[in-house]
């Protein structure tokens, strides 16, 4: 005589945890029939395996053993992993379990789930906050837009970094400002009229470290080191455009022949 010694499940869970590349959690128990010949248990567990696929997608991937992970005793059999493997949080899957005895495909047990689409993630470091990102690097850290309801707040940076001499930041509503130092030698030797300059410094033609969409506000000063002078623009070309500062030329009262450093700072704000 044969018994037909079905697996079956007392309980299982798979679910997704709150992570951008998602990870997938599966527990589950439960028991088998027994066989017995003579009177010794002679059925076990033989295959504990999955496979998924995108819900989007027709095939499956291959199976995946999970056996040796199986607690197995007797007829009783548990699993438990809360790191199983990554999948995109931005789709759906798929999924499918089986469990198979001694008596393989005559009393194979399969259990198909649906995986949903992940949820956005909230990570905690540090009293920071991240949205959609697992590593904030701010007080709150957001991962894509944002908004609002209910709030005063007009604008936040979407996009802060560093590039040449220039540090910037990006707003939500177009705007965009960078700062920088930028260092130059020259004399100031060239007499116009009752001062004396530099000449155009096209080495002061910095270029931004992005394109604004018209030609942006731009602040400049001068930090010296024991040469006084005072910072000019030339009537001469380039001239401020979208894509540069335009160039700068320094003054004195009397002249300077030797060459000497000078800093010049600027601060630039516009639409991008």
């Amino acid at each position: 005589m044969i018994a037909y010694a079905n697996p079956k499940l007392s309980s299982v869970t798979l679910r997704r945890t709150n992570e951008i590349e998602a990870e997938m959690q599966l527990k589950f128990n439960g028991t088998i029939s027994a066989i017995s010949v003579d009177g010794t248990q002679k059925n076990s567990v033989q295959y504990v395996r999955y496979r998924y696929k995108k819900t989007s997608e027709t095939s499956y991937s291959s199976y995946t053993s999970i056996l040796s992970s199986t607690t197995r005793s007797g007829t009783s059999f548990s699993f438990s992993n809360l790191e199983l493997l990554n999948l995109d949080a931005g789709s759906s899957y798929d999924f499918h379990l089986q469990i198979q005895d001694r008596l393989f495909s005559l009393s194979s047990l399969d259990v198909y789930f649906v995986v949903p689409q992940g949820t956005p993630l909230v990570a905690l470091r540090k009293q920071k906050v991240g949205i959609n990102t697992p590593n904030p690097q701010a007080t709150l850290d957001v991962g894509g837009n944002m908004r609002v309801s209910g709030s005063p707040l007009a604008d936040f940076v979407i996009q802060q970094g560093a590039s040449g001499i220039w540090t910037y930041r990006k707003w939500k509503s177009g705007i965009a400002e960078c700062w920088g130092r930028k260092s130059v030698s020259t004399a100031i030797a060239n007499n116009w009229g009752n001062i004396y300059t530099s000449g155009a410094l096209t080495a002061l033609n910095v270029s931004f470290p992005f394109t604004f969409t018209a030609v942006p506000t731009i602040t400049a000063n001068l930090t010296c080191n024991g040469t006084g002078a005072i910072l000019m623009v030339p009537g001469s070309s380039p001239y401020p455009s979208v894509s540069s500062t335009g160039v700068y030329e320094l003054a004195r009262g009397s002249a300077a022949s030797g060459s000497a450093t000078y800093w010049v700072n600027f601060y630039v704000i516009g639409k991008v």
